[in-house]
């Protein structure tokens, strides 16, 4: 069912974006992540949120093939891939 609202908001030139975060944004915080991946994307954009605790804090973000992770829980594992063994 969720391909078929993609395909429904893409008929009315928008572009979702599914973000994972490790708790629910407030209203205001989605609100201006909206406005920011509409400037970025250039056409509205539509968010799908999706909660997942083990990020432990910031945001994935993925718009097509395109992926933005600022999550907490991906700079501690490269983190510890610095450290030497």
């Amino acid at each position: 069912m969720l391909e078929l609202a993609e395909v429904a908001v893409a008929r009315r030139g928008e572009i979702v974006a599914h973000v994972s975060a490790a708790a629910e944004l407030g209203d205001a915080q989605r609100t201006r992540l909206t406005e920011i991946l509409t400037r970025i994307y250039g056409h509205p954009v539509t968010v799908q949120m999706q909660i997942e605790p083990k990020l432990l804090g910031g945001l994935a973000i993925s718009v097509g093939d395109e992926v933005i992770d600022g999550t907490l829980s991906s700079r501690l594992a490269a983190a510890e891939n610095q450290l030497p063994d």
